[in-house]
């Protein structure tokens, strides 16, 4: 197998030490390793192509090692477009998850913003329930108030009614006294 060959299949000494340390962290760093690696095959699928056609012109004795040149270049391309189609996808995805990370910002700016008037709206009950308490609180005391009032009246109005009885008694008495001394003296008198 020729030397330019060789190169496709071992990834370079800096891309290993790199995934090595890092790994898979994250979908950028796939798309640029994809890059890299699809940078490379290119690369590899043109050198094997131009070799292919200086051995061509040659006319090499060797048919196998055209037909291995050939076979490579078949699957370099495959390779190439496996990693092209990986790569579309790798893109797509990278795509729905913006979209779905920009979506997902936009509900929470929503969720906050009702929460904040959510927070508004509690605040503003919690006042007018203390309005609505301390109200309470006057009207019990001037409940109280006028109930005294209205007792300490009524007891006026009782000992107001005692006194016109006791007196209507008195005037009753008088009045009986009165008549009887009236008959008495209508008897004496007839």
């Amino acid at each position: 197998m020729p030397k330019h060959a060789m190169n496709f299949v071992k990834p370079d000494a800096a891309y290993s030490k790199q995934r090595d340390k890092a790994g898979m962290s994250s979908i950028s760093e796939l798309e640029a390793r994809l890059a890299n690696a699809l940078q490379r095959i290119d690369e590899a699928s043109k050198d094997l192509i131009e070799s292919a056609s200086k051995d061509a012109d040659k006319q090499p004795q060797d048919r196998e090692d055209l037909n291995a040149y050939k076979h490579q270049i078949e699957q370099l391309t495959l390779a190439y477009e496996e990693k092209a189609k990986a790569h579309a996808a790798l893109e797509d995805a990278h795509e729905g998850f913006v979209l779905e990370i920009e979506n997902l910002k936009a509900d929470k700016t929503s969720l906050e913003e009702n929460l904040e008037i959510e927070k508004n709206a509690l605040s503003s009950l919690k006042g007018q329930n203390a309005d609505l308490q301390d109200a309470v609180e006057t009207l019990k005391e001037t409940q109280n108030t006028l109930n005294q009032k209205l007792q300490e009246e009524l007891e006026d109005l009782k000992a107001a009614r005692k006194a016109e009885k006791a007196e209507l008694e008195d005037i009753i008495r008088e009045l009986k006294h009165a008549t009887s001394s009236a008959a008495m003296t209508q008897e004496e008198l007839d």
